[in-house]
């Protein structure tokens, strides 16, 4: 047992130099991810073995360690062994995932857990089980779809009276909101935003089947083993790394198992885990599809429980931005195609580095605009075709992802004390 020490930059190559095994957390006041992490290193701390000390650098402080390191965001944290860094970890992760982690690079902690915990189901029925809650959000909903006031989003928002499907549900963006007010979990809030459900029609579909007194707490997790599996998607075809895709593969196997009622020991998410912490691996713009799914395998690894805001959230933005990858490979676009977002994005920053005081002024920006289409005409017609067309593109997507959210949603059982 160990207290999680404070270092400078100075204090830190001391430490490195001086203890076999150093557990870095980069972390801000400000950042409220971070924070969240901060108990799981306060349990981790405790049950540290001897050799093994987990220090934390606030980077406000001592700007310079992100470059140092090449750190491009916080939380991250970095195992050193023997004063060099033997991997790392970026963004809030479960205290399963973070003892895996470890375990998966040889450090020792005390008291162990032969199985990762299984995810819980929501402590309640849905809508509790009260006919006239569900009636009454069911009514609300319908008057939002009626004004065109639920509105797409990579994430819950709610401002002005309309926002994203789950959001208007609770006329509020947290999801631990959602949950407290309509007794659903946090993870179904979404699913639900990732195929939201905006017309009248589609809101009653929702609701008839989403009804009072079932227990939806599986739903989720069935939903995205749907779209991960090769039901929908030909998965295979279009990663270009076999080991990512026997990774998704392996990923199926296990929830499978879960779902069908067995115990799995914490050892059978190890090599999901240890695999998904190389962030740098598929960090090109021509791996996006790859990128984004090995963040979602991360994220869902060892599985979450329902309530788990930080997980789900980030395995709903990571799958987004992948349905968004296959929208635009179901639209003809090439790898080259796909990675040209990103390489513009790059194009513009780096020409804006060069700039007085690094930014464009309005003139300026239009004359790169100009300079970027005249030297990418081909790509740019194509993108202004998609676009044009993009909803009906969106429509076909969705459709038979939201027809399978509601078939579960059907089938979800009555909720048992």
């Amino acid at each position: 047992m160990s207290d999680i020490i404070a270092v400078s930059d100075d204090s830190l190559t001391t430490l490195l130099a001086s203890s076999p095994a150093v557990l870095l957390d980069l972390w801000a006041p400000w950042c409220q991810p971070c924070r969240a992490l901060a108990p799981h290193l306060e349990t981790l701390a405790r049950q540290a073995s001897t050799g093994f000390t987990i220090a934390k650098l606030n980077v406000d402080l001592y700007p310079d360690i992100q470059q140092r390191f090449a750190v491009r965001g916080i939380p991250t944290l970095l195992l050193f062994k023997d004063g060099q860094e033997a991997s790392r970890q970026v963004g809030v992760k479960s205290l399963t995932q973070l003892r895996i982690w470890l375990e998966a690079e040889g450090i020792t902690l005390n008291e162990q857990a032969a199985a990762a915990p299984a995810p819980s189901r929501t402590p309640w029925p849905a809508f509790y089980n009260d006919a006239s809650l569900h009636a009454f959000l069911s009514t609300r909903l319908k008057n939002h779809a009626l004004a065109n006031e639920i509105k797409p989003g990579f994430m819950p928002y709610w401002t002005d009276n309309q926002g994203t499907l789950s959001a208007v549900i609770a006329h509020h963006e947290q999801p631990e909101v959602f949950e407290r007010i309509t007794g659903l979990p946090v993870a179904l809030a979404f699913v639900l935003e990732q195929v939201p459900f905006s017309t009248p029609d589609e809101v009653e579909a929702l609701f008839n089947v989403l009804t009072p007194g079932k227990d939806v707490s599986q739903v989720p997790l069935r939903w995205t083993l749907d779209l991960l599996s090769d039901r929908y998607f030909a998965w295979s075809d279009w990663l270009q790394d076999a080991d990512l895709d026997a990774l998704r593969k392996q990923w199926c196997e296990r929830v499978s198992r879960h779902l069908a009622g067995e115990t799995l020991p914490s050892t059978v998410w190890t090599p999901l885990v240890k695999a998904t912490t190389d962030e740098q691996k598929f960090a090109q713009p021509a791996f996006e599809l790859e990128n984004n799914l090995i963040a979602a395998l991360g994220a869902l690894s060892p599985l979450p429980d329902a309530s788990e805001i930080s997980a789900w959230g980030s395995a709903k933005i990571q799958l987004g931005f992948a349905l968004a990858q296959i929208i635009e490979i179901r639209a003809g676009w090439s790898r080259e195609d796909r990675a040209a977002p990103g390489l513009r994005e790059r194009w513009f920053r780096a020409r804006q580095a060069q700039e007085p005081e690094q930014t464009f002024t309005d003139q300026r920006l239009k004359e790169m605009r100009d300079l970027w289409l005249s030297e990418n005409r081909d790509f740019a017609a194509r993108e202004d075709a998609l676009y044009a067309d993009y909803g009906a593109h969106v429509q076909r997507l969705h459709a038979p992802l939201q027809e399978n959210l509601l078939r579960l949603l059907r089938e979800a059982p009555e909720f048992v004390v």
